[in-house]
């Protein structure tokens, strides 16, 4: 199984057009599954994460969908059966999720309900304890420019982790 990373630090360089989005848009109608899945972290706390996921045996299509999007893992799925083909799948949740939901809303049927959830689904906090306050959060983002992300917690005395999970909206997700 291989997994190409989140790169949605990239998102805003994507330049969504109204028939590429309309074409994701039927592919997710299709092959698509759009849903809010149930996480579950040690504290027992369960939260409904957006998410949408692609599956299909044509590898093309599915880093198609990462590439136009700017967003999500692709991953391979193993055989069921010798005969069965590979099969190849792309994932997106939390705000990239979102993110692909609204590209795709105005064009979409058959799935049009559940992303219709998705948007408005209440983005949730990652736990009752914030380290940071907005403005702190901001203060991290705007900083991030032209250092890395080591610098960039050493500067505010969190793990290098930390500090590119804030930056990349992986935690924090709330805050604009």
């Amino acid at each position: 199984m291989f997994s190409v990373g989140c790169m949605s630090s990239r998102r805003n360089d994507a330049v969504l057009t109204p028939e590429r989005s309309a074409y994701f848009a039927g592919l997710i109608d299709g092959e698509g599954h759009v849903t809010l899945s149930k996480n579950q972290d040690r504290k027992s706390a369960i939260w409904n994460v957006p998410t949408i996921v692609v599956a299909m045996t044509d590898r093309e299509t599915i880093e198609a969908c990462q590439a136009y999007f700017s967003c999500g893992s692709v991953h391979v799925k193993k055989k069921a059966s010798p005969h069965h083909k590979t099969l190849y799948a792309w994932t997106v949740r939390w705000n990239d999720a979102r993110f692909v939901a609204g590209a795709i809303r105005p064009y979409a049927i058959t799935k049009a309900a559940a992303l219709d959830r998705i948007l408005r689904h209440p983005i949730q906090r990652m736990g009752p304890e914030r380290r940071f306050s907005d403005e702190q959060v901001r203060e991290i983002r705007v900083n991030y420019v032209g250092i890395s992300y080591s610098e960039l917690g050493k500067r505010f005395g969190v793990a290098t982790m930390t500090a590119w999970q804030i930056v990349n909206r992986k935690t924090y997700v709330d805050v604009i």
